[in-house]
């Protein structure tokens, strides 16, 4: 018999387990903020009064534990130092005491572990679909490339490669194309300081020139690839297929 009530404990000493003959114990009025685990090596107790710890709160025992508790002959304890709630309380000497089942933790990392799998399998996933998209985009641009058919439009100046298909009176002597529309219009005149010219209108380049066409021989048939500043299209000119470079507007 050990009455230990009233003497403002918080927890046993380590050694209290060896009070192995030790039968009926008391242990009200005291201030134990966690259920002493040492109660529990205790062989020969059938008696046990921890009621009046009011740190006591959200207490749940394992099977064993619970098993311990069943066998004693007395067990007297304040009913709001239980857990709530839970799926399957167990009743003992009264009280509805929730099991904590040991396994509940394994079974919970081995959820967590099936989570970040998934997420790994996704990040992958998306990873090989961007390369792949890369790669894609890649080799359809550069297919019309090396057939040696297809024609690039580019920008010069403040003149882009829609404004170009968009000319009106087109027209064409000895390879070369010219336009009434941009001629009058689009003329790059950059002065130095001293007043020279250092560029003549774009359309006195006879490279320039060469390259241009009728846009409205252009039709476009499905859009190749596409990046930051432009985009290249499978388009047909003059009954051949071309490869078409569009830039963007500005937004």
């Amino acid at each position: 018999y050990l009455d230990l009530g009233g003497d403002s404990l918080t927890e046993l000493p380590e050694d209290f387990s060896t009070l192995q003959s030790l039968a009926e114990l008391h242990l009200q009025g005291n201030v134990f903020k966690n259920f002493p685990a040492q109660i529990f090596q205790l062989g020969n107790l059938s008696v046990l009064d921890i009621s009046g710890n009011g740190e006591l709160s959200g207490l749940t025992f394992t099977r064993e534990q619970v098993a311990f508790l069943s066998n004693l002959t007395l067990f007297v304890i304040d009913p709001n130092a239980f857990a709530a709630s839970c799926a399957q309380p167990e009743q003992v000497h009264g009280y509805s005491i929730c099991v904590s089942d040991p396994n509940d933790s394994s079974k919970l990392s081995f959820g967590v572990w099936i989570l970040i799998g998934i997420g790994i399998l996704v990040v992958i996933a998306l990873v090989a679909m961007f390369v792949w998209r890369k790669w894609h985009m890649g080799n359809a641009a550069s297919e019309f490339e090396s057939r040696g058919s297809g024609k690039k439009l580019f920008c010069l100046g403040d003149v882009d490669a829609d404004s170009i298909l968009e000319s009106s009176s087109p027209s064409v002597e000895e390879g070369y194309a010219s336009s009434e529309k941009f001629s009058s219009h689009h003329t790059l005149h950059t002065r130095s300081s001293k007043g020279s010219n250092r560029f003549a209108s774009i359309w006195d380049d006879e490279e320039l020139l060469r390259w241009r066409i009728d846009g409205q021989q252009v039709h476009d048939v499905r859009l190749l690839a596409t990046g930051f500043y432009g985009e290249v299209w499978l388009s047909t000119y003059l009954g051949k297929e071309v490869a078409v470079k569009r830039l963007k507007k500005s937004p």
